[in-house]
């Protein structure tokens, strides 16, 4: 998104499709349209380290990958379809998680998250970008010498009559209350072509709870079967990201 901010004298040039309604106004019209169907999400999470983060949303459900996982240069991938949810950390064992375990989901869901009073916002300018046409808009403060990359900012697809499809991008930091710092958050968006599922596994291997120790020293033996895992609040934590905020 580099260009569009090195863009922006130019982009304050008015266009017919981009004014026809105000930012904010096209903006929850996209968050709207996102809180239905399935969207694909890929960006990164920065703070010291940087995640990258991409998958799937549909509502509450998610299918969402991180990179690094808890693992050092293992993905871990987490699954929630309603009441049920899954998670792997080691790239091929599944652990039968909790759906309330929604740390990756939050920080992708929250920018597009509808239903909700947003503050107003500013027309930066409209681009062009693979046959799309992208509105970019941002928060509006007072401030004129502000950094763009402390204020959140939104590249919303238009169609051909000016009107909001859903965020193709945004950019926005966020505060973890947890770690009292900022996250800076960079999504794309875009409707997906697959629908969310649960993962191919098989039976459980018990009623039991095991901590990531234990799965990987079973790693071959519980080979594409569900395994249990035991939750900590230090696991959730995350020490690359923070809680949820």
């Amino acid at each position: 998104m580099a260009s569009a901010l090195a863009g922006y004298p130019q982009a304050q040039k008015k266009s017919a499709t981009s004014t026809q309604e105000k930012p904010d106004a096209l903006l929850a019209a996209a968050m709207e349209k996102m809180s239905t169907g399935v969207w694909s999400v890929n960006g990164t999470v920065a703070v010291k380290k940087t995640i990258k983060l991409h998958g799937l949303l549909s509502g509450e459900d998610f299918d969402l990958t991180m990179e690094p996982g808890v693992n050092p240069n293992t993905p871990m991938r987490e699954i929630v379809i309603k009441d049920k949810a899954w998670i792997c950390s080691d790239g091929e064992t599944w652990h039968a998680g909790s759906p309330d375990d929604r740390l990756l989901y939050n920080r992708a869901h929250v920018p597009i998250m509808a239903d909700r009073r947003l503050p107003p916002f500013e027309k930066v300018g409209t681009e062009q970008r693979d046959g799309q046409t992208l509105l970019h808009v941002r928060l509006k403060v007072p401030e004129k010498k502000i950094n763009p990359k402390e204020l959140p900012q939104y590249w919303i697809v238009l169609d051909s009559q000016g009107q909001a499809q859903y965020i193709g991008h945004t950019e926005m930091p966020m505060f973890s209350q947890a770690k009292k710092e900022v996250l800076y958050c960079s999504f794309d968006y875009a409707p997906a072509k697959e629908n969310i599922a649960p993962p191919p596994v098989g039976p459980p291997v018990d009623d039991k709870a095991y901590g990531f120790y234990d799965i990987e020293q079973h790693k071959f033996d519980w080979k594409g079967k569900i395994v249990r895992l035991q939750v900590t609040p230090k696991l959730l934590e995350s020490k690359q990201i923070g809680e949820s905020t």
